[in-house]
């Protein structure tokens, strides 16, 4: 498959000083065989570790001061869904994790990062306690999660570019509304980086936004039709785990409104330092 040349310019500009790798040769590594590099990531003895460990200590908790109290443990969960920073703020995790997901005002639910509110429904710990963290497949999932964003997070360990590349591909194929990416701190900085939208947008009106965001990204382009998303190249199927992992075998072909996005990151003028992100590095 010959890549979208498109997609290849988030890699041209902003980059942060002394990558471990250039992005778009690691990129196009990637691109070329994600089953393998999804795969390999997979086995290696250090995740495979992690995935042992999680497993046989999530069978131990109780409730959520358990889970909050095993420190390793709790990484593993908290990667899983992309709040690793949120580690060294366990009092925080208690007040998201205690949440009643059905009350509008609970901690949860009020704050803005939906990362939050997704954790605290997973769980809902005001109707199963912390029962779902030692059913088999609620495991599974957290598993699949942890290997989603681990994964990204080590490409972007080589380049921190490629981590916001495969994150955008992996979100921008189901947005549909301007609320979305402004919901979504690293998503918002990826779109708001490529359009030229300034910080201090956000402190103006939602409608002001909304209506910024729709006139700069055309969201009925940014998506590919199923078909076309679920269409592969007539190799074998690659196994489902890769694919709850983020695999996409329709990578090259971008949607319409994503290639300008990749070809103005690539022109941004280049920074002396990375920018801020909603993960830890």
């Amino acid at each position: 498959m010959v890549i979208n040349s498109a997609s290849l310019g988030l890699f041209g500009g902003g980059m942060p000083a002394a990558p471990t790798q250039p992005a778009i040769g690691s990129f196009k590594r990637y691109q070329r065989d994600q089953v393998a590099a999804r795969t390999d990531f997979m086995e290696r003895t250090d995740i495979q570790g992690e995935i042992a460990y999680f497993k046989k200590a999530a069978a131990k908790v109780t409730d959520v001061d358990g889970l909050l109290q095993d420190r390793r443990l709790l990484t593993f969960v908290a990667t899983a869904f992309g709040l690793e920073s949120e580690v060294r703020a366990p009092g925080k995790l208690r007040a998201v994790l205690n949440s009643d997901i059905n009350d509008i005002n609970s901690f949860a639910n009020r704050l803005r990062d939906p990362r939050f509110g997704e954790i605290a429904r997973f769980f809902d710990t005001q109707t199963y306690g912390m029962a779902q963290i030692r059913i088999s497949d609620k495991q599974s999932e957290i598993v699949e999660k942890y290997l989603t964003n681990a994964f990204e997070r080590d490409m972007g360990q080589r380049n921190p570019a490629l981590r916001d590349a495969l994150f955008f591909l992996r979100k921008s194929n189901d947005v549909t509304t301007p609320y979305e990416i402004m919901g979504d701190a690293a998503l918002r900085r990826i779109v708001s980086d490529a359009l030229n939208i300034p910080p201090e947008v956000a402190r103006q009106s939602l409608n002001t936004q909304v209506n910024l965001f729709e006139r700069k990204l055309p969201l009925d382009q940014l998506s590919l039709s199923s078909a076309a998303a679920d269409a592969d190249d007539g190799s074998t199927p690659p196994p489902p785990f890769l694919r709850a992992m983020g695999y996409k075998p329709w990578l090259p072909a971008l949607p319409p409104a994503a290639s300008p996005i990749f070809k103005r990151l690539a022109t941004r003028p280049p920074r002396s330092k990375a920018p801020a992100r909603s993960w830890a590095p």
